[in-house]
């Protein structure tokens, strides 16, 4: 979660960090001045790299986000291994 919230940061946006890993990010700079299909395109690409980055790390984490016209709201949780397979 620290480290999603550092990279928000370091994009310009602002990053509220909630105790239940919820972050609120507003500013949304990646997509400052973009409508459309390449906002849209914008967003799913950013929403994939915190996607990776909760799959990647030691503790395997799902990443969810709902994002606004200035802000993006990004949940994580504890990756839910589907039931009957094994790591």
């Amino acid at each position: 979660v620290e480290l999603m919230a550092q990279l928000m940061k370091a994009a310009g946006d602002e990053v509220v960090v909630d105790p239940d890993a919820t972050l609120t990010q507003r500013g949304l700079r990646a997509v400052r001045g973009l409508s459309g299909t390449w906002r849209d395109a914008v967003l799913v690409a950013w929403r994939e790299l915190f996607a990776g980055i909760g799959m990647a790390q030691l503790h395997l984490y799902d990443v969810s986000v709902t994002f606004g016209e200035t802000e993006g709201i990004w949940k994580i949780s504890p990756f839910q291994q589907a039931p009957g397979v094994r790591s």
